[in-house]
């Protein structure tokens, strides 16, 4: 197998943003299935793998556009229209002489074929891919009848044999041709003062044949060998690759600028400086490059090396801009009209993060900080600002969710080194595998054209969803409507990243079976979800659920302490007991739950989001056993209470009671910022829970009828009245601590699924009607006796009466 050696240049995919257009017909989308159900795999990767972690989940959806498509099998080619598309870019003087661009794509499909041969492959082997699986171009998919694959059937040479050295990493740069129809699909429409439909269609062509050149005849720029005759092809087809990426690159980023600034009202020093990333070095017009190289590459091929390299020494590399366009929507996300002052603050936190994952030898302070040519601009600048702040960083989600996916196929820009060198080693890739899905470097292209379908189609409709500042209250209000899905989409950014430094701990195979599941279901699997901020259904799950491990609890305390005569004879009572188990803590649940979130500023200066948290029990019977007596005695200052009727007696007896108990509470979970976007793996502890507030209402202690020992006759609505003033109270004041303990650590639980994917039904909704049993239910599981309903009414009927209590009495 081929060493997996680091790639020193990546080429296009580090575009972001938005949510690919999915066109297929039901006829393609059928066809697509069958080809994914024909697509196998290895005995080493069993169907009860391990469950998939999210970012698998991630990586499996969309699988058929982003694994699955423009492979060896016929059935997944679906680029219909493209030759109309390219046919209605025409009358340009940069194509060259060419009627139109599809004109210009062929023809330079055929001057390749002129001349390019296999015998250039050792001057520079590979580019460090995986694949080495030479085939004819004549026996690939390329040329198989009845298959639409566009101006790449142009390369053909009807006087000799043409070859791939990397068939499935070529041919999968058809579906860069998809960008090139997304952009006729969105009818002219473009950003604000910034038409670029026809730069992107000349882009997205130069990048499907460029990247199909050099992975189908990898060749740096060099002389053929001394004494070599036959065919040679000059052109660096490394760059063929790289260049027009790097357009791409730069022609939405500047798409961005136009889309979130308004450059009528900005300063125009500002808006230059961000419209060429902080300097002069580059194009002023992204537009002029995509024309220029067009132009560089409609003529003679020994002249296109030369466009490549000048147009390449004028335009940011693919990393820097990618990072550029993210952190530019940092700016206009955190906007100082919705998150305050702390706004510009909390964008260069976020941004910081992000240049340290993506690119760790750049300096942040270039992008993020407050001196530099482009951080100074940025922070001065007044950026437009989302109508909804949930919907612009989900976005933004989706886009650094691709990015990375990108970034872990395509082979080498990740750590550690070598990082799939365990699924070569169990057979799962391979240098000569054909079934194309199985080879990473493929699917880092169509992943690659997906993203890049979803920023030109999220940029252009940019301008009708942000606003121009400054912002009404009811804009502001709007604007936060979905605060819960501020937090996870935030948090959704970054956990992403972690990924970055951990390549080798992707479950490849998790990641096939997840894509073949959705590849093949009927629809296609659903977008996975983010769970918001607490909620509230499933909060109150958890919540509910807090106490079912504590359906007894055992030797709570001992307690003691003075009660008011229950006879009101003035006589002086205290009581003594050992609480020695509880049960049923486990009849714990919600009767009722609403969270409230807000942004803020907190004590200490930083930004968070607030969710307050309130809720109430259903009724709830617990029983308490134990050991307990009654001392009566004489009043200390005399009095009424004192002789006979005070005389001192004490009445002992086992404890079995019913105690009926509702809670209250208030908390609020602060969910900070500056911590998401803090720290190696996107902030410490950024979940902080307090409970500010938990009532516990205790009442109706009910001792339960003796059935066997001493026998002392008393009055036991008496014996229940006295009890109910001390035991029942103690009984609370250890319970409500038990409880606050219990449900810190649990809401943070629950808030830290924020930002995690979920599977379920999510919806902000009250939990309500949830008191599904009665008290006289619950105390019949707790006692175990089917005579309580009538038990209860016999007491209440007989308040008064002698009831014979379990115990022993004794007078001192």
């Amino acid at each position: 197998m081929k060493s997996m050696k680091s790639v020193a240049i990546l080429p296009f995919c580090t575009l972001l943003l938005g949510a690919v257009a999915d066109t297929l017909s039901q006829e393609q989308e059928a066809r697509i299935r069958e080809a994914v159900k024909r697509a196998s795999l290895p005995e080493t990767c069993p169907e009860n793998t391990k469950t998939p972690t999210d970012l698998e989940l991630l990586f499996g959806h969309d699988a058929h556009l982003k694994i699955f498509s423009f492979s060896a099998d016929k059935d997944s080619w679906f680029i219909d229209g493209v030759q109309e598309c390219l046919e209605e870019v025409s009358g340009h003087s940069w194509l060259g002489g060419h009627a139109n661009l599809w004109e210009l794509s062929t023809w330079q499909a055929k001057e390749l074929a002129k001349n390019m041969t296999k015998d250039q492959w050792d001057l520079w082997p590979g580019g460090g891919y995986i694949e080495l699986g030479e085939m004819k171009v004549n026996d690939s998919v390329v040329m198989e009848s009845g298959v639409e694959t566009g101006p790449f059937r142009h390369f053909a040479n009807p006087s000799r044999d043409l070859h791939f050295q990397e068939p499935c990493n070529a041919v999968s740069n058809a579906i860069y041709y998809r960008m090139a129809t997304a952009v006729c699909q969105l009818g002219g429409k473009h950003p604000p003062g910034y038409d670029w439909n026809d730069a992107l269609r000349a882009t997205a062509a130069g990048l499907a044949f460029g990247s199909f050149a050099m992975h189908g005849n990898p060749y740096k720029k060099s002389t053929p060998p001394s004494g070599y005759v036959g065919p040679w092809a000059e052109v660096d087809t490394h760059m063929l690759d790289i260049v027009p990426g790097w357009v791409l690159n730069y022609l939405v980023y500047q798409g961005a600028i136009h889309s979130l600034i308004n450059k009528d009202t900005a300063d125009p020093a500002d808006f230059q400086a961000l419209l060429t990333m902080g300097g002069d070095a580059y194009y002023a017009d992204a537009r002029q490059a995509a024309q220029e190289l067009a132009l560089g590459l409609s003529g003679d091929m020994t002249k296109w090396n030369a466009a490549l390299y000048y147009a390449k020494d004028r335009l940011p590399e693919s990393l820097a801009g990618a990072v550029a366009l993210v952190v530019v929507h940092f700016y206009a996300i955190f906007n100082e009209e919705l998150f305050g002052p702390r706004g510009k603050e909390i964008a260069g936190l976020a941004c910081t993060k992000v240049v340290a994952s993506i690119l760790p030898s750049y300096d942040p302070d270039f992008y993020c900080g407050s001196t530099s040519t482009f951080g100074a601009a940025a922070r001065r600048v007044t950026w437009r600002a989302p109508a909804n702040i949930a919907q612009a960083l989900g976005k933004l989600f989706d886009i650094v969710g691709l990015k990375i996916q990108a970034m872990w196929w395509s082979e080498s820009a990740m750590k550690p080194a070598n990082y799939m060198s365990h699924w070569a080693d169990i057979g799962l890739i391979s240098a000569t595998e054909t079934q194309c899905f199985r080879q990473p470097h493929s699917n880092w292209h169509r992943t690659c054209a997906v993203l890049a379908i979803q920023i030109i189609e999220s940029i252009t409709g940019m301008i009708d969803i942000v606003l121009d500042p400054p912002l009404s209250a009811g804009q502001k209000a709007a604007a936060w409507a979905d605060t819960p899905a501020v937090v996870s989409s935030a948090l959704g950014l970054v956990y992403p990243l972690g990924l970055l430094t951990k390549g080798d701990e992707l479950n490849m195979c998790n990641v096939y079976l997840q894509a073949k599941k959705c590849a093949s279901a009927t629809p296609f699997c659903a977008k996975p979800q983010l769970s918001p901020l607490l909620d509230v259904a499933r909060t109150n799950e958890l919540l509910d659920s807090m106490l079912a491990d504590y359906a007894t609890l055992e030797n709570l305390i001992e307690t003691a302490g003075p009660i008011d005569d229950p006879l009101g004879l003035d006589c002086k009572w205290n009581y003594n007991a050992s609480l020695q188990r509880v049960s049923g803590l486990s009849n714990f649940h919600l009767s009722d739950l609403n969270v409230k979130t807000e942004y803020k500023e907190s004590e200490d200066g930083t930004s968070v989001v607030r969710a307050t948290v309130k809720f109430s029990t259903c009724p709830m019977a617990i029983r308490i056993e134990g050991d307990s007596w009654l001392d009566r005695s004489e009043p200390e200052n005399g009095g009424y209470g004192s002789g006979y009727l005070c005389s001192s007696q004490r009445t002992q007896f086992l404890l079995d009671a019913a105690v009926l108990l509702d809670i209250s509470a208030e908390a609020s979970v602060d969910v900070s910022f500056d911590a998401i976007f803090a720290g190696e793996s996107g902030g410490e502890a950024p979940f902080k829970a307090d409970i500010s507030d938990l009532s516990i209402n205790c009442h109706d202690l009910t001792l339960l009828p003796p059935t066997d020992g001493w026998h002392h006759e008393m009055s036991f609505a008496t014996l229940n009245s006295a009890l109910d003033l001390g035991i029942t109270s103690a009984a609370c004041a250890y319970l409500g601590p038990f409880i606050k303990e219990k449900l810190k650590p649990q809401l943070q639980t629950a808030a830290a699924e924020a930002g995690q994917i979920t599977q379920g039904a999510l919806g902000r909704r009250m939990a309500s009607d949830q008191c599904n049993s009665t008290v006289a239910t619950q105390l019949k599981d707790l006692f175990g006796r089917d005579d309580f309903d009538q038990w209860l009414k016999e007491a209440a009927d007989k308040a008064d009466s002698s009831i014979m209590l379990s115990g022993a009495w004794q007078s001192t």
